[in-house]
Parts: C-alpha cells; structure tokens; sequence
C-alpha cells in the first residue's frame, strides 16, 4: 500500500521533539498488586539475611507470584510484627502457629513447614522424657514470644519460665540455669553449629519429639479484601506443590 505523503514541516518538528521525549519514563506496565508482610528473624525458616530471606519467605513469595502478587517483607522483632499486623499496618506475617483464640485478629494460611519442637538438655543430665509426669519438677525454658505447645497448656503443673529468645534460653541450659528448653529442632541446629559451636558436645535433644505445630501465613482482619488475598496465596501454594516448585525450594534450601 502507498503511504501518504508527510509534509517536511511536521518531520522535522517530530525529530525535534524525540530528545523531549524519550527525557520521560515509560509507565509502569507491571501489573503485580502489592502484598506488605511483616516478619522476625527464625533462621533457618525466614530471616533477613538467609538466602532468598529463608526458605518460608521464598514459599511465601512465589505461592503469591502465581496470582500476581509482589510481596515486600520487612523484619523486625517478632512483637512488634504481630502488634502491627493486628492493627492493620500490614497486610500479614508469618509464620504463626495456629490458636483458637488468635482467629480473632489473624485469618490463617494453609499449613506450610512444621515446626518439630523437642525438649534440649545437657548430656550429663540424666532425664528421661515419655509422658509428660516424667517432667514434674523440672526446670524448662520457654520462649516468651511463641504459643506454649498444646500438651504443656493442659499440664499447669509443669514449672516453666520464659526468655526472650532462642539463643538465651540455650545459654539458660548450657549454664544449668534450667534442666530443659522447648526449641524447634532445625532452629536448634543451626544456632548451635552457627553461633555456640562449644555447645555441640554438650547439649542434645531429648526423644522423642515434643509436638508437631503446623506453621503458617495469617492475613490480619483488618485490611480489606483479605479473604481474597487468602484464597490466592492458597491457590498459589497448591499450584507449586503440584508442579515441583515447592520441593525444589526446600531442596534448596536444605530441608
């Protein structure tokens, strides 16, 4: 087809104006809708400076990819986390285990990694651990920000005393200050080898295991559309267990 003729006038008032334009961006063409998570730092599970910020946080971001969510997720102390999620400030946080009572303010996930929690104790320390009457009198070490495991809430005679972090209570057990801590066996590992290499001949883990907690991903309430958000990442998380995606990042990520 023949082309109509361009006038010179207008072909060079075009080339004069390319330099003007091409000063300005394109827009954005992104269509991703944004996803503001809160979080602590619980290595190896998610932290800050873990490849791809832990293996929940690579779960996390890719079950929202597949829905079309960018996720940005800021760390900080686990209280704080939960306080802000509640109020709104951010659409969600992980990972929580699941209570009847936080139903209140948090909408909940479907399960992601378990958290398998064991009881820690010196190795010269002879305790022996089947029934939960075979820890009465015990010292034991809890962490102040975590649920208590279900079995220890519907035992009140068992004597239990809170720390602020994971590391504290493993110094607690290292120096004798408690007979026994709850921790999560892969959390328990990696700070020992990692930061109280010492500890490694010293302490050991009572079996069997204390209880299974299902983590997981919660939506706070009050942030608008959050049962759709939900209903996403749920989809999302199905989609990359069904295709591999989910097996290959806990394999990369040791688990």
């Amino acid at each position: 087809m023949e082309r109509p003729h361009r006038p010179a006038a207008v072909t060079f008032l075009w080339l004069l104006l390319l330099p003007v334009v091409s000063l300005f961006p394109a827009p954005e063409q992104s269509g991703a809708r944004q996803l503001r998570l809160a979080s602590s730092e619980y290595p190896p599970y998610f932290g800050e400076e873990l490849p791809n910020q832990g293996v929940i946080s690579e779960i996390v971001r890719e079950a929202y990819a597949r829905a079309g969510y960018e996720v940005k997720i800021t760390f900080m102390p686990w209280s704080r986390s939960w306080e802000m999620t509640r109020e709104g400030a951010f659409d969600g946080m992980f990972a929580l285990w699941y209570r009847e009572e936080r139903e209140r303010w948090f909408a909940f996930s479907d399960p992601l990694l378990p958290n398998e929690l064991v009881l820690y104790k010196r190795r010269d320390t002879p305790i022996v651990f089947h029934h939960l009457e075979d820890l009465r009198g015990h010292r034991i070490g809890t962490h102040q920000g975590y649920a208590k495991p279900l079995r220890f809430v519907r035992a009140p005679y068992l004597k239990t005393e809170d720390a602020t972090t994971d590391e504290m209570n493993l110094r607690k057990v290292y120096h004798r200050r408690v007979d026994l801590i709850v921790i999560d066996r892969a959390v328990a590992r990696y700070l020992i080898t990692r930061k109280f290499p010492e500890y490694q001949d010293e302490l050991e883990a009572v079996e069997p295991a204390l209880e299974h907690e299902s983590q997981h991903l919660v939506l706070s309430r009050r942030v608008a559309d959050y049962q759709a958000r939900l209903a996403d990442f749920n989809e999302g998380l199905r989609l990359i267990t069904e295709d591999g995606t989910l097996a290959r990042i806990l394999e990369d990520h040791g688990f």
